[in-house]
């Protein structure tokens, strides 16, 4: 379970590891150890009981998001329809609250989810993944590079009306690199003006930023994502893990 926290300058991380016995599943609910997110009246209820990493602080509270479009379509990444990725709420409202740390809110949010048959390490190399919104639409591009080296552009633009089309974003965008060095790139409409804001995660395979870009003639913030699963296959990476996740019950 993975639950990422920025508040006033603050952070707060969990990504804990269960046993088998600890999860459990069906069709609308999802338990893993004190965790739980379940669909409940036309709302997705998440329930937090987690512990940080490294730290052990308590991470407590409920968040619920509320769908605000039809989903879109499910799209293949990989030439065999091994992994597909779909937008679950292109639009969404969501309210957080927390009892530990204190921190009430609520907002516009996003929910989307993969699957596959395999890892994603053993399936691709890396990924670049971006979402820019305006009220009525969304452009979310999709980038991946398969094992074989093979490239796959993917984009959708969505509406609130639940209308899905081809991404119109063709520009490809430097952004500035991370400070492990990972590259990075962003498919949109227009370079001009396209540039990043604030980086909110940055780790040695695995960053995410605030930019700022257009859609539809209109300057709006996105969020922008870039992972490399090479890096996360390196020994040295893989000796950093436990000290941002935790094993539960092991």
């Amino acid at each position: 379970m993975n639950v990422a926290l920025r508040h006033e300058g603050r952070t707060a991380w969990a990504m804990t590891e269960h046993r088998k016995s600890m999860v459990a599943r069906d069709r609308e609910n999802l338990v893993i150890g004190g965790n739980e997110i379940a669909w409940r009246d036309g709302s997705l209820h998440i329930r937090i009981d987690e512990r940080t990493a490294p730290w052990r602080t308590a991470l407590r509270g409920h968040v619920r998001l509320t769908p605000l479009a039809e989903r879109g379509p499910l799209v293949s990444l990989d030439a065999a329809s091994g992994h597909v990725w779909r937008a679950t709420a292109p639009f969404a409202h969501v309210e957080v609250k927390l009892d530990a740390p204190a921190v009430t809110f609520r907002g516009a949010g996003y929910l989307d989810g993969n699957q596959g048959d395999t890892p994603l390490e053993e399936a691709f190399s890396s990924w670049t993944w971006s979402r820019a919104s305006s009220e009525r639409h969304a452009a979310i591009a999709y980038d991946v590079v398969t094992r074989d080296g093979t490239v796959h552009r993917k984009g959708i633009t969505l509406d609130r009306d639940g209308v899905s089309s081809p991404c119109s974003a063709h520009a490809l965008v430097d952004l500035p690199a991370t400070r492990f060095g990972l590259l990075r790139t962003m498919r949109c409409q227009r370079a001009a003006g396209t540039r990043l804001l604030e980086d909110v995660e940055d780790g040695p395979f695995y960053a995410r930023a605030v930019v700022e870009t257009q859609l539809g003639g209109r300057r709006v913030l996105g969020m922008h994502e870039t992972v490399s699963l090479d890096r996360l296959r390196s020994r040295w990476v893989q000796a950093l893990v436990p000290f941002r996740m935790r094993v539960e019950g092991a």
